[in-house]
């Protein structure tokens, strides 16, 4: 199981108009998810607050990763094509609510959940 905010949904389902998103970034203590499992996708629902399946997602890789050495690509694979590690440590704070500063996120090590969609 994968939980997304609800401003990643569209991105993940990859909808018109919405950067495609097939990378997430975990802070996990240790790794919840395998490489070639497909794992069931939800998130809060803003009428109910409960969690609502949207997608099946396929998981190809799953490693950890030091923040401050992401790639463009995998910025962009994150569903922020263009954006700096800086612009998207920021974003990172913000999605996981941390009370921490940026130099402090880049030196974290979450585990990078690489998936594609499964066909509906």
């Amino acid at each position: 199981m994968l939980i997304f905010r609800a401003e990643h949904v569209p991105m993940i389902l990859k909808l018109p108009g919405y950067p495609p998103k097939t990378a997430t970034r975990r802070l996990w203590k240790t790794q919840r998810v395998k490489a070639g499992s497909v794992q069931k996708c939800y998130s809060i629902c803003n009428c109910t607050g409960r969690l609502q399946p949207f997608a099946n997602v396929h998981v190809s890789q799953v490693y950890p990763q030091i923040m401050l050495y992401m790639s463009p690509d995998q910025i962009a694979a994150e569903g922020y094509p263009g954006w700096t590690v800086d612009q998207f440590a920021e974003k990172f704070i913000e999605v996981n609510r941390l009370k921490r500063s940026i130099l402090y996120v880049l030196s974290l090590v979450p585990y990078v959940v690489e998936f594609e969609l499964e066909a509906p």
